[in-house]
Formats: structure tokens, sequence, C-alpha cells
């Protein structure tokens, strides 16, 4: 995952955990973290609260679930952002 996106190597830790966390809660695999990482043009670790807030979207405007949220962001990593 550092190979892939350097970024995460300037991140503080507090930030990383929460950044990783994230993916953890919705149970993502090591390929779609790969590429989402590294096909969000570098900006997802940054905020980590905007990947939050996509899930939080979706549930309150469109009744979807997280996992339903999860295959969209599989299909479209750059709806991470």
């Amino acid at each position: 995952m550092f190979k892939k996106f350097p970024y995460l190597y300037c991140v503080e830790l507090v930030k990383l955990r929460q950044f990783l966390g994230e993916f953890r809660k919705y149970r993502m695999d090591k390929r779609m973290i790969t590429k989402l990482i590294t096909q969000s043009g570098g900006l997802l670790a940054t905020k980590p609260g905007s990947f939050r807030a996509y899930y939080t979207f979706c549930k309150t405007h469109f009744d979807m679930k997280a996992t339903e949220a999860t295959k969209i962001l599989d299909f479209f990593p750059e709806m991470s952002i």
C-alpha cells in the first residue's frame, strides 16, 4: 500500500490509524483498498471525514446499505474524494 501511495509516509500516525480504520469498518479487501488509494488522485488520506461522509450520504439520501456503497467505490474509486 505504501509503494502505491507514498503520501501515507508523511501522514501523522493518528490520522493514518483513522484512515485505515475506515477500510476495516466497511470490510474492504486488500485489492479494493489498493485500487481505491491509487486511483483517488492522492487526496483520499488528506480528509478521512470525506470518506465517512460518502457512506452517510448514500445511507440518508438513497437508503443504500454500506455494502452497496462499497460496490460503487469498487467501480468508481474517484467517488471517495
